[in-house]
């Protein structure tokens, strides 16, 4: 960061050196050349932040650009330095080659740069060479991720730049070609660590080196602008080809952004101010008749090449061995469960590797990868295809289902009052708050929380079911556990990837969680879980179990503790995996589930009466908690 400031600064001093030699005299007459340019072409976008180990995976599509150029000369050095300002928006869609996913990108780029006029032989000849500053902002979205479903770029640099403007006459109509070269040296940009989610960046805090220094050890970014300008009436119509290329491997993430090979894949139109010093040429090119349709035809051919050059997706050509192979890898790279669950996934690939045949069709090859990956035993790893989705049930079929909805609503009565995706009524003649809910995906904001707690602030206790609940948003699940404190506590650890050996991770990360500022509820609770509590529900069963006022009751959760990440195979279809380990106070995982306070399951007898036994415990366990205070 010291370098890239010294770097500014350095180069601000350059221009404030240019400042004091320039002439005290008056300004001289030099016109604005300002206009607005739109282009139509293709992109080419790579990240291995959104698609984990596939560094040859590419996205394709057309995409849209809106670019306006300010250019100007200045008093600097005696009006021998121009200045340039760039400002232009990217949209892009793009598909991969299978066509099964889209990514959507959208960017916008700042430019000023100041360029000093180097003398020249030839009078219609100007060189210019100078630097810049620039800016970009902006985004990489992947519609099928799930916790990895976009990449944010951004980043400042300083730039070296030239360009070389040729005037010339075709006839008696003038024309100017201009080649602009654009390169940076030096800047700091915005990349996550390998195996990194933003959720441990933005939620957690942890943002350590996710800002680093990049020059031409870890960037490669370039530009060719080359434009051609004539006149058409009082406008001035520009064509030309813009060539970018931006490519990083920073933290162990590679992208690359590449927009239109091609010449013929751009051309901006675009109108602009006249300069000053061709009034009389301007006079001369008021035209008509055959000459005004033949400008129109170039126009038109012009407009023909905007919808004739987007890039499509390469064919899909792979076949069951490299999809195979691919996915072996992803999970060999990115798993974070091997050495926990003493996994030789070695021994799985030389086992699975004599079931793939090239002759064997699609949904064969489905169910013998879905198979392997099912050697991991984790709810969180998925394969999924247009037709099927693989996955992991033994963690739960096993055991039994305590829980019975329709003994549920015996409980909750037709009554009963709903705050986004929580049920709540109250028990026991009113003594005890009940609340049902069954998917952390679902909204549980702070005003419907505030809601349902004054609506309880008459009882004396609190059931919490997440019976049956899979998972979701940990957001959720801060949320809600942030009301059941009085005080910042620990509630255990993160980690990630950061390279792509089994036993490659980060130092543990604290994970703290501070009381609500809202309505909390600071009387005895008890969280009622069942084998079916997965994921963002085992997260905040790992939480709330930390609480002095919360006991938990029912059956042992599901697990799930490795927080998931997306990528895809070479045939597009998609691969869900653990990526980051969540570990307890003790640094211990939770992945094979959490234990409650107090076991407690269904019985038969009660079933038929009609009764959940968990339910008729709890309340016989918050009644007693209260009468003894």
């Amino acid at each position: 960061m010291k370098a890239i400031t010294c770097l500014i600064g350095l180069f601000l001093l350059f221009l404030a050196s240019s400042a004091k030699a320039q002439s005290d005299g008056d300004e001289i007459p030099w016109s604005i050349n300002s206009g607005t340019m739109v282009g139509i072409g293709s992109y080419n976008l790579m990240d291995t932040y959104l698609s984990p180990s596939m560094e040859d995976k590419k996205y394709t599509g057309p995409g849209l650009r809106v670019m306006n150029e300010r250019m100007k000369r200045v008093r600097l050095a005696n009006y021998r330095v121009s200045r340039q300002q760039i400002i232009s928006v990217d949209l892009a869609s793009t598909d991969n080659a299978a066509s099964t996913a889209t990514d959507f990108a959208g960017f916008i780029d700042y430019t000023l740069g100041y360029y000093y006029h180097l003398p020249t032989l030839l009078p219609d000849l100007k060189l210019l060479a100078g630097g810049a500053v620039h800016g970009m902002g902006g985004f990489i979205y992947n519609t099928r991720n799930g916790n990895n479903p976009a990449s944010a770029k951004a980043d400042i640099d300083l730039n070296i730049s030239a360009m070389a403007i040729y005037k010339l006459r075709v006839k008696e109509y003038p024309m100017t070609l201009r080649y602009q070269f654009t390169i940076p040296f030096a800047g700091v940009l915005f990349s996550p660590h390998y195996g990194q989610s933003y959720y441990e960046i933005f939620n957690l805090g942890n943002a350590s080196g996710v800002v680093q220094f990049n020059s031409f050890h870890n960037k490669f970014a370039m530009k060719n602008f080359f434009t051609v300008d004539f006149p058409v009436c009082n406008f001035t119509i520009r064509a030309g080809y813009l060539n970018s290329s931006y490519r990083t491997d920073v933290n162990g993430i590679q992208s690359h952004i590449i927009s239109y090979d091609r010449p013929r894949e751009r051309i901006y139109l675009f109108r602009r101010k006249t300069p000053k010093e061709y009034p009389a040429v301007q006079k001369r090119l008021l035209l008509k008749g055959n000459q005004m349709k033949r400008y129109l035809i170039y126009i038109c051919i012009s407009l023909g090449f905007l919808f004739t050059g987007c890039e499509k997706s390469d064919e899909y050509v792979a076949s069951p061995q490299e999809n195979f192979e691919a996915l072996w890898k992803i999970l060999d790279e990115n798993y974070c469960f091997f050495e926990y669950k003493d996994i030789d996934w070695n021994e799985v690939h030389d086992r699975y590797k004599t079931q793939i045949s090239d002759t064997m069709n699609q949904y064969v090859l489905f169910d013998v990868l879905g198979d392997m990956l099912n050697e991991l035993k984790d709810g969180h790893t998925n394969l999924i295809s247009t037709f099927n989705m693989s996955r992991y049930w033994d963690w739960y079929l096993d055991y039994p289902d305590n829980f019975d909805s329709d003994i549920q609503e015996n409980y909750l009565g037709r009554n009963y009052s709903i705050a986004g995706g929580l049920k709540y009524t109250t028990l026991s003649d009113g003594q005890i708050g009940y609340i049902y809910y069954g998917s952390f995906s679902s909204s549980a904001g702070e005003s419907g929380l505030d809601h349902i707690f004054y609506q309880f602030k008459d009882c004396k206790g609190l059931i919490f079911d997440i019976r049956d609940n899979g998972g979701g948003m940990l957001s959720n699940a801060d949320r809600i556990a942030s009301r059941f404190l009085e005080e910042k506590i620990l509630t255990g650890y993160i980690q990630h990837k950061t390279g792509k050996g089994h036993d490659d991770f980060s130092e543990p990360y604290p994970l703290y969680l501070s009381p609500s500022e809202r309505i909390r509820w600071l009387r005895p609770v008890v969280v009622l879980t069942n084998r079916h509590c997965y994921s963002a529900a085992n997260d905040f069963v790992q939480k709330v179990r930390m609480m002095p006022y919360v006991t938990t009751m029912g059956d042992r959760t599901g697990g799930g503790s490795g927080f998931p990440f997306n990528s895809e195979l070479p045939n597009g279809w998609g691969v869900r995996f653990s990526a980051s380990p969540m570990l307890d106070v003790n640094k211990q995982h939770t992945e094979f589930g959490i234990d409650p306070t107090y076991k407690v399951s269904m019985t038969q007898e009660d079933i038929e009466k009609g009764k959940d036994t968990i339910i008729e415990a709890a309340i016989t366990h918050l009644l007693s908690e209260t009468e003894k205070k």
